[in-house]
């Protein structure tokens, strides 16, 4: 089980990482745009649908928050989420194997964000590349928790 629980806190570390991003949003985007593309054209460079988008995001995300601060809170409100769920995955570190629904539910969310990607991205207006930015969370998400479910099986099994 140690080598279980360094999985879930590295796990937990990089999920809580990965929502304090929806606070600085604004600096984030204009920070990957400089990072990625530089100062090069909008059509130019590996994907230039997602440049394109970032480009308007980067534009529109000021506007946005003058006009409909609120839409911000929202924000606030998935990074708390992100927060919370943290909290609940160290909570497995007591117990990982009593706990493991916390990981097949994990895991079963991992597999949803493909098909919710695939799905809003087009129906957002997003460039459908974006959809494989999204779904590499599930993808990447999801190697952890499998290994955490084996690990959890085989002690059950001893």
């Amino acid at each position: 089980m140690k080598r279980v629980r360094i999985i879930i806190i590295i796990f937990s570390i990089i999920f809580f990482l990965s929502g304090l991003t929806v606070f600085p949003v604004e600096w984030e985007i204009s920070t990957l745009i400089k990072v990625l593309y530089g100062n090069s054209a909008p059509n130019e460079g590996m994907f230039p649908g997602i440049h394109q988008m970032l480009l308007h995001i980067n534009h529109d995300l000021p506007l946005l928050k003058s006009q409909y601060p609120y839409i911000f809170y929202g924000f606030d409100w998935l990074g708390f989420a992100f927060i919370v769920m943290t909290i609940l995955f160290l909570g497995t570190l007591r117990d990982p194997v009593r706990n493991k629904w916390i990981f097949q539910l994990a895991l079963i969310s991992c597999v949803l964000v493909i098909p919710m990607a695939f799905i809003f991205a087009p129906l957002r207006g997003l460039p459908w590349t974006w959809a494989f930015v999204d779904s590499s969370f599930g993808v990447f998400g999801a190697i952890p928790l499998i290994i955490i479910l084996k690990e959890i099986s085989r002690a059950e099994n001893h």
